[in-house]
């Protein structure tokens, strides 16, 4: 259950959680990625480009053609502790997504990468590249 909130407040607990159990687990220093489950065209190797982006630079997002993304990858530098949050005041679910939270990235200074474009499947129009 992703519990109460926007997106952005999902996420952070999300992000959160998952770093109190790399804690307990003596992972800590690893680098926690979020991806979506609507991805056609996903592959292993979006994921190694993602976390092996993270040995560098403290965020990674994947965008999505409608104009948000379907990747996010935080550093340890971001999740100890997290202070700084690029993804508040940001107007989810509309075609400014990516743009607003690089805007973030850019003004609280994150040393951030984009990785390859992919089409998430928000509806069924977005289905139409893989139906003939």
């Amino acid at each position: 259950m992703q519990g109460a909130g926007n997106l952005g407040t999902k996420m952070r607990r999300q992000f959160l959680e998952t770093k109190l159990c790399t804690t307990c687990s003596n992972q800590s220093k690893a680098p926690i990625i979020i991806i979506g489950s609507d991805l056609p065209t996903l592959t292993t190797l979006d994921l190694i480009q993602a976390v092996e982006i993270l040995i560098d630079k403290e965020m990674v997002l994947g965008p999505s053609s409608d104009g948000g993304y379907w990747l996010i990858g935080l550093s340890t530098k971001l999740l100890n502790p997290v202070c700084i949050w690029p993804f508040s005041g940001i107007k989810w679910g509309t075609d400014k997504v990516l743009k607003q939270t690089t805007q973030l990235a850019n003004q609280y200074k994150i040393n951030y990468q984009l990785i390859r474009e992919q089409n998430d499947v928000d509806n069924l129009k977005d289905l139409s590249p893989w139906i003939n």
